[in-house]
């Protein structure tokens, strides 16, 4: 409902291209018009990984260089690299979660406090999760798909030693293992004092890489970056990530600092930007997935939407305007209770009369106290058919651009 006179704000623009490209395409539009406004929309997006093209504004040099924010931006954050093999019989990446695991453990022998452990797939998070010793220190696993309830109790829990807010922190007795996917990398306030993660596109690794040391603190960190041989191959598409791989790992190498395996690339914000400048575009471009693209926005799309007094017959569909020409995932919402017996589901054969009473034994329960939105959790669809089915699961992301997952939606609910 917002046109003219206004500034509209887009935080982690990163995850919200579609729309983005959307409303720029309306702003354009409007300085093409025949009598051009007065005060035109403006458009700003914030986030930490932009990507190509657009005006974009950086920090001045007395900016950059003011006390706080330069420890923020300057704080040296070198990681390994390491690959390792799958053997031929191994699945769900075995050796990945092996070297996570040992890796965090030898870190927590060692006293490094609040270790974060960041992957690119659920499954991949829960092994990593069940493997960690609780004798070396407690753990605690973020992930996307999980009820709103829960999520908020896990924060409430974690806050207080996982903020980045000094007046806030907490302290740490002990080691804590933080076991996340994707889902960190947009809007959580946590810092780590050592990072592991899965290998990802750079834009990602960055965003991750954020929660490492996040203000600068006068600390000696750790990090490592975990690829397998396979997603190191060029000729690997990954499901999320597509061709990426590969290339972020080349340019990282060539990143390297140091003498033999004690070769690091430094991931302080000053440093990559000084790297990146010096980077090809067309080398660049490859580091990280191409954003999706919306459809052409005709004028008439434009004339419809501004008419929100009266329906239109033909109203056109806005969603692939938001996100992209891929539709989002297909979901569903799962509620487990308690309170229901399982004896009401049975399906034995049995009188009429016994029916019913169960039915609305069922029926009443449901009634007096009716499932809510935060207890409910959302389930990717070819997932929650899987479950009913009792088959093996699709491995899932925290992220909606999966090709295995769109496939396996579009298998299940063919006719």
């Amino acid at each position: 409902m917002i046109a003219h006179d206004s500034l509209l704000i887009v935080d982690e623009a990163h995850i919200s291209q579609p729309f983005c490209q959307t409303v720029e395409t309306i702003r354009q539009s409007a300085n093409r018009s025949e009598r051009p406004l007065i005060r035109p929309l403006r458009f700003v997006q914030m986030t930490a990984t932009p990507t190509q093209g657009g005006e974009g504004f950086t920090l001045r040099a007395e900016e950059a260089a003011e006390p706080e924010l330069a420890k923020r931006i300057s704080a040296n954050k070198p990681s390994l690299l390491e690959a390792v093999a799958e053997a031929a019989e191994e699945r769900n990446q075995s050796a990945l979660i092996t070297r996570a695991v040992s890796l965090a453990e030898t870190w927590g022998k060692e006293r490094t406090r609040i270790i974060g452990i960041v992957v690119n797939r659920v499954l991949t998070a829960r092994r990593i999760f069940e493997a960690l010793d609780e004798e070396i220190g407690e753990k605690a696993l973020f992930i996307g798909r999980i009820r709103s309830l829960d999520r908020d109790r896990l924060w409430a829990k974690w806050r207080r030693r996982l903020t980045s807010d000094p007046k806030e922190r907490a302290p740490a007795e002990r080691t804590i293992f933080i076991v996340a996917t994707q889902t960190i990398e947009v809007g959580a306030d946590l810092d780590f004092d050592a990072l592991i993660s899965e290998l990802a596109p750079l834009n990602s690794l960055r965003q991750r890489f954020g929660r490492l040391n996040r203000r600068g603190r006068p600390i000696k960190v750790k990090a490592c970056i975990i690829g397998t041989k396979e997603q190191i191959g060029t000729r690997y598409d990954d499901p999320v990530y597509g061709k990426t791989l590969a290339p972020t790992w080349k340019w990282l190498q060539n990143q390297l600092e140091g003498k033999g395996r004690a070769k690091t690339v430094d991931f302080a914000h000053t440093n990559l930007e000084a790297r990146l400048a010096l980077t090809d575009d067309r080398v660049i471009k490859g580091l990280s997935p191409a954003p999706r693209q919306v459809p052409l926005l005709h004028r008439s799309y434009l004339d419809a939407w501004s008419c929100t007094a009266v329906p239109l017959m033909h109203d056109p569909d806005v969603a692939p305007f938001l996100h992209g020409e891929k539709p989002p995932e297909l979901e569903v919402q799962i509620v487990w209770r308690t309170d229901l017996d399982k004896s009401l589901f049975e399906s034995r054969q049995e009188a009429r009369r016994d029916y019913e009473q169960r039915k609305n034994a069922l029926l009443g329960l449901v009634e007096l106290l009716p499932p809510s939105s935060r207890e409910a959790l959302p389930v990717p669809l070819p997932t929650a058919v899987r479950w009913l089915q009792r088959l093996a699961s699709v491995e899932l992301t925290d992220t909606a651009n999966s090709r295995d997952a769109d496939s396996e939606r579009e298998r299940l609910i063919r006719p």
